[in-house]
């Protein structure tokens, strides 16, 4: 999900909105990522020659990360002409951090200078995994404006007998503890990311190394994974059973993934293989039922 949100208004409408995105296991993937932003804006695929020219190299706080720069001429979200994207990179401990500025392309182009310091006072606590902003971005000219965005744009669901909420991490929306006999639990982690949330491919490869299974081929994905109905609209249950890297023990995990107006939520169930089966339609229900915010 996102870790922090800001909009820029400038002065004859012109908009623009700054995101930072987590993302645990998608590193190395330069190619891939910049031919989604250009897919999402309406462009075609650039070779890795052509991505490597037009990257530059950013300071992100004391750490040095890659900036991409693509512009479109076709009309995206509230956009009337021209839309630019600058996106920053950092890889930091098998966490991808993205650095996401996307709006009129003349006010993009305006505001960079200040997008590159704000990324020069960015830090990060206990490692990678919470980030510290010094400072939202400020904008250079007197008539464009910044404010926040509020993220709590949780969706409304009924929370099943047994599941205990726990307190959610940064890039968490909701967090559930399912206990089992003996012990034995499963955790539901819920989140939140804009767009295509990095693909469907990366995210169930990152879940199958957590289980200490090696990489899918795209032309496998769909063993891995089968449709889920949600009523008017269509998402995708992945099913997956190993060994969880952390603990050393088996367990199976069951993900959905639901696309929403310009973002996807991820459902992640995982745990005790018994836990996580005698959920599982509970599990689904839950998903189903859950109600976004407009």
């Amino acid at each position: 999900m996102r870790v922090a949100n800001f909009t820029l208004s400038g002065k004859d409408g012109q908009r623009a909105e700054v995101s930072v995105i987590p993302l645990p296991g998608v590193t190395g993937r330069d190619l891939d990522l910049v031919n989604m932003w250009r897919g999402q804006l309406g462009l075609g695929a650039a070779t890795a020659d052509e991505i490597g020219k037009q990257t530059e190299t950013v300071s992100v706080g004391a750490d040095q990360g890659k900036l991409f720069q693509i512009v479109s001429d076709k009309p995206v979200r509230e956009s009337a002409g021209p839309v630019g994207l600058l996106v920053a990179v950092l890889e930091k401990d098998n966490v991808g951090w993205f650095f996401k500025m996307i709006g009129d392309s003349a006010l993009v182009q305006e505001q960079k200078p200040v997008f590159i310091q704000f990324l020069k006072q960015v830090g990060f606590r206990e490692g990678s995994e919470t980030l510290a902003l010094a400072n939202r971005p400020r904008a250079q000219s007197t008539n464009v404006k910044t404010t926040p965005r509020d993220n709590a744009n949780r969706p409304a669901w009924v929370i099943p007998p047994g599941w205990e909420e726990a307190p959610a991490g940064q890039m968490l929306v909701a967090k559930f503890i399912v206990p089992g006999s003996g012990g034995t639990r499963a955790e539901l982690n819920v989140s939140q990311l804009g767009g295509l949330g990095g693909g469907i491919l990366p995210n169930v490869n990152r879940w199958r190394g957590q289980l200490g299974l090696p990489a899918l081929a795209e032309s496998d994905l769909d063993k891995q994974t089968q449709a889920l109905d949600l009523g008017g609209s269509q998402g995708m249950l992945v099913d997956i059973s190993g060994t969880e890297v952390k603990t050393g023990e088996k367990a199976r995990l069951l993900a959905a993934i639901v696309p929403q107006t310009g973002q996807t939520w991820f459902y992640k169930l995982m745990g005790n293989e018994q836990v996580v089966e005698r959920e599982k339609g509970t599990f689904m229900k839950f998903v189903q039922t859950a109600k976004y915010r407009e």
